[in-house]
């Protein structure tokens, strides 16, 4: 997708596509709301950015660059965020890959830019192209519907990590070990990256709603706190998983254990039974001359009774004491 940009004047009911030229005469009229939708880096965008909207070349360095967590800024004239969306590597699985969307939110103008395909931004471009009012609500509302929309492609995640922690889980019951620990792992990354992101991300949310920042309108407040309480609550979700997971991890731990306990058991068991017989094979295996029956005809029988009788014996007694 190249550069878009979409205004609203006037009426504010007709959808408008301005160009570069454009946006001075736009940005200076109170009655006009500019949208400029990025998803590169070149020149032309780089120079609206800078020279158009008066944007620090820092800050552009840094909306054109990879963001390793959420932050927000306030510059006076606007306000510059970065908020983490997500990306699922594979839909058949829950790894994830976190996708930067970086907001320049001004009076009457919102920037924003992606690198990856963003489900959110296309959804409002959409609903913007077809309702031009969205826009003439001010940048503040389109931002809360791209925030809104990214926040809410955390909650299918959120089930699938349910479902697959719970088949961990039923795993660890039925003492299935065929690619555990790997899965396990992949999920443990990802609510890694979670947190990571809930951490920082909640704090912002909750500044946005709470009036830390003039430039956020207060009729868009509450659309902001409902945003805030259901980024809330997928935080905590991510917490609770986390003590699943360790929970989850404990438990293949100890059933590992436990088998190694019994394997251990019954070698012991085993070892205890043949060592009488090892005894009584060693005993008459010695190179002596003169042992006590030694020549005598039965004693093979005699011996091969011993020990049989020996080893049932054993294996009674521990059965009886139910170590077997």
């Amino acid at each position: 997708m190249a550069l878009q940009m979409f205004a609203v004047s006037g009426d504010r009911r007709t959808l408008m596509h301005p160009t570069r030229a454009d946006l001075p005469r736009l940005l200076a009229d109170e009655n006009a709301f500019v949208w400029i939708c990025m998803d590169s880096e070149t020149d032309e965008e780089r120079d609206i950015l800078e020279n158009v909207l008066g944007i620090h070349p820092l800050l552009v360095d840094d909306a054109f660059a990879e963001a390793q967590s959420p932050k927000v800024e306030d510059h006076g004239t606007y306000l510059y965020l970065i908020l983490h969306g997500i990306r699922i590597c594979n839909e058949n699985d829950v790894e994830i890959e976190p996708t930067d969307l970086d907001l320049f939110v001004g009076k009457n103008f919102l920037v924003t830019h992606f690198d990856h395909d963003f489900a959110s931004v296309h959804r409002v471009r959409a609903a913007v192209e077809k309702d031009p009012s969205i826009l003439a609500g001010g940048p503040a509302v389109v931002a809360h519907r791209l925030i809104d929309h990214m926040i809410d492609q955390y909650f299918p995640l959120m089930e699938r990590l349910d479902g697959t922690l719970t088949k961990l889980e039923e795993e660890v019951l039925a003492s299935e070990e065929h690619g555990f620990l790997e899965r396990v792992f992949k999920v443990k990354r990802t609510l890694l990256r979670l947190r990571r992101i809930g951490l920082y991300q909640r704090d912002i949310l909750h500044r946005l709603w709470r009036g830390d920042f003039p430039l956020i309108p207060e009729s868009t407040k509450p659309f902001y706190r409902d945003v805030s309480d259901h980024f809330v609550r997928v935080t905590d979700e991510v917490e609770s998983y986390r003590e699943l997971l360790s929970a989850t991890v404990e438990g293949y731990r100890s059933m590992q254990a436990h088998k190694m306990n019994e394997v251990m058991k019954m070698l012991t068991l085993f070892s205890t039974v043949v060592l009488p017989l090892n005894f009584v094979t060693g005993l008459y295996g010695m190179n002596f001359d003169f042992m006590p029956g030694l020549h005598w005809k039965y004693g093979y029988q005699t011996a091969l009774t011993i020990m049989v009788t020996l080893a049932f014996s054993l294996v009674f007694y521990f059965r009886s004491r139910k170590w077997l």
